[in-house]
């Protein structure tokens, strides 16, 4: 019995292929994946085109769960990347994208979020680390200028009477605590 006759014994969205040892049961689609490296992509129209992506050259990683309570190689690898026991849970750490980083990370994928960082403004260098910013959204931008309004705005602010210094503030808010009804 060939592959035509069982599908139009079982249907036509699927077929059943029989073999010795296991059944396989399979999508009439299946026929003439996209091979990559490593996997088959199966697409789920045949109008479907793959997106062509350039892979982020370093990931930012954040632990969100606990240290304490995991196996010690779990353990191992988040202080090797440097969010071990002594670190917050917001530190953030930019990782190589890299095969041997990437099984890490692996490894330890329900520890972490895992994001990719896109350089906006190009990659920096040498000149730029003083203007660069790596916001939670993992966009990595670099700010040269300071615009004239900005600057305005922060001179007009300091120079402000009703303006009032960290220390000012302090007491303030400490006598309003002691004695709100007066």
């Amino acid at each position: 019995m060939n592959i035509n006759n069982c599908v139009n014994l079982i249907g036509k969205d699927f077929f059943r292929v029989f073999s010795r040892e296991y059944k396989i049961r399979a999508l009439k689609s299946w026929e003439g994946g996209i091979k990559h490296h490593g996997f088959t992509y199966y697409p789920r129209s045949p109008y479907e085109v793959d997106k062509k992506m350039d892979p982020p050259k370093l990931w930012m990683v954040q632990r969100i769960k606990p240290f304490a309570g995991n196996h010690w190689i779990l353990k191992d690898i988040l202080t090797a990347i440097g969010l071990g026991v002594d670190a917050k849970i917001s530190k953030v750490v930019a990782v190589k994208n890299i095969p041997e980083f990437n099984a890490k990370l692996y490894r330890i994928k329900h520890l972490v979020k895992i994001t990719p960082i896109k350089f906006i403004n190009g990659e920096p260098t040498a000149e730029d680390i003083n203007y660069c910013n790596l916001n939670e959204w993992g966009e990595f931008t670099i700010t040269k200028k300071i615009d004239s309004k900005r600057l305005e705005q922060t001179e007009k602010f300091i120079n402000d009477p009703m303006h009032l210094d960290s220390d000012t503030k302090r007491k303030q808010s400490r006598l309003k605590w002691i004695n709100p009804w007066e």
